[in-house]
């Protein structure tokens, strides 16, 4: 009798789960006697309902077909009076795993592998009305973030395991990166999704190919994601499946080491243009010569200096002279030795705040005190000098 009922009863339950969200599969037929206890806090309006009360729901309505005298129509009232007493108001928060494990799919493999390095950005939010809707049946800001979240994470889950690329990375932190891949879902009507690929050049950032998909999935398929993923990506391979990324990384290599050389002897030049007269060692004694160059610059340009030019101002200068210097670099040193120590308890202030931008105050208490320590012999030098012309 159980089995004659069979079909009404996946007819009953699919009409009643209308409501669910279209992502999600068929419930697994493995589900434990501990998930679907523990799937009893869960909302029916929550994507993960499907998963966890489908055959909970299945096996009610499979025992009141078994009951004997009731009619058809007595059975119905008594399942969908079940159906509402099942937790719908205080819905937990449901984490990015259970999503994405409700969600998640075998990609299809790529029928090659190119050499490239990509950086893949996902973007995916609900609409307004369907997060009203969430809303309205019981679900937290925070199950739907992690939902949003769960549905990015299995569309680059699906670029990072099809084996299409050489390297997939999440944020563009490598300076091999040979293409920028954005992915953006969006839900233009009911069980309406356009899915759409951008490729971008990491130099630029402009635009090279864009791609645009369309499905129309049935309630409970979730195929139909990775079919559009697998036609984006066949798209992506046709136009790019005859570019030597590696040969392109080996240029773009050369080509930086080439700039950065040119930058070099610039730098060379100007360090040389700054320390050119033995008198410009009175500017370079200050603790910012000149406002356009970086304290590393300026200890740079004195380093260029003292190298070049100290010992003729020891020689030639004037006693008087001679003791300015001294004047000059002990109260430089001294001002050096405050902005260090300032710069690095407000790097120590931003740690402990878990604020950005700690780095940054670190690197400029060293250059601080490497200016120090360029001083300190030049000093030394000096004050030598003066002592010698005294005796």
């Amino acid at each position: 009798m159980l089995t004659n009922h069979g079909t009404k009863t996946t007819q009953v339950v699919n009409s009643l789960t209308c409501r669910l969200d279209r992502r999600h599969p068929p419930p697994r037929d493995d589900l434990s006697q501990q998930e679907l206890q523990q799937s009893a806090g869960y909302s029916l309006a929550a994507p993960a309902f499907q998963r966890h009360h489908y055959h909970t729901l299945a096996a009610v309505w499979q025992a009141l077909a078994g009951m004997g005298g009731a009619s058809l129509a007595v059975k119905v009232i008594l399942f969908v009076s079940f159906f509402c007493l099942l937790p719908g108001c205080a819905v937990p928060t449901i984490s990015i795993e259970k999503y994405q494990s409700a969600l998640a799919y075998k990609p299809k493999p790529a029928v090659m592998r190119m050499q490239a390095n990509v950086v893949v950005t996902v973007t995916y939010t609900m609409p307004t009305e369907a997060t009203a809707l969430w809303k309205r049946w019981g679900n937290s800001d925070a199950s739907i973030e992690n939902y949003e979240q769960a549905f990015r994470n299995v569309i680059f889950d699906d670029m990072a395991q099809s084996k299409l690329f050489n390297r997939v990375d999440r944020e563009e932190t490598a300076q091999d990166t040979d293409l920028l891949i954005q992915i953006r879902l969006e839900d233009e009507a009911a069980r309406h999704e356009i899915m759409s690929m951008t490729v971008l050049d990491p130099a630029t950032k402009g635009s090279i190919k864009a791609y645009h998909k369309e499905a129309v999935p049935g309630l409970f398929e979730t195929h139909w994601i990775r079919d559009l993923m697998a036609d984006l990506k066949s798209n992506l391979i046709s136009d790019f499946k005859d570019v030597d990324f590696a040969r392109r990384r080996q240029l773009a290599e050369e080509e930086r080491t080439r700039r950065l050389k040119l930058a070099e002897e610039a730098r060379q030049l100007e360090i040389s243009r700054k320390t050119d007269l033995d008198e410009s060692g009175k500017e370079l004694f200050k603790l910012q010569p000149d406002e356009q160059f970086s304290v590393s610059q300026a200890t740079e340009f004195l380093i260029t200096w003292k190298n070049r030019h100290l010992a003729n101002v020891l020689r030639n200068s004037p006693t008087a002279e001679l003791r300015n210097y001294v004047d000059q670099i002990e109260h430089t040193i001294l001002q050096a030795t405050d902005a260090s120590e300032k710069e690095k308890d407000e790097a120590q202030r931003l740690i402990a705040g878990g604020a950005n931008g700690a780095p940054g105050h670190t690197d400029l208490a060293r250059a601080y005190a490497l200016r120090i320590e360029v001083l300190k012999p030049i000093l030394a030098a000096i004050k030598e000098e003066i002592a010698n012309r005294a005796r």
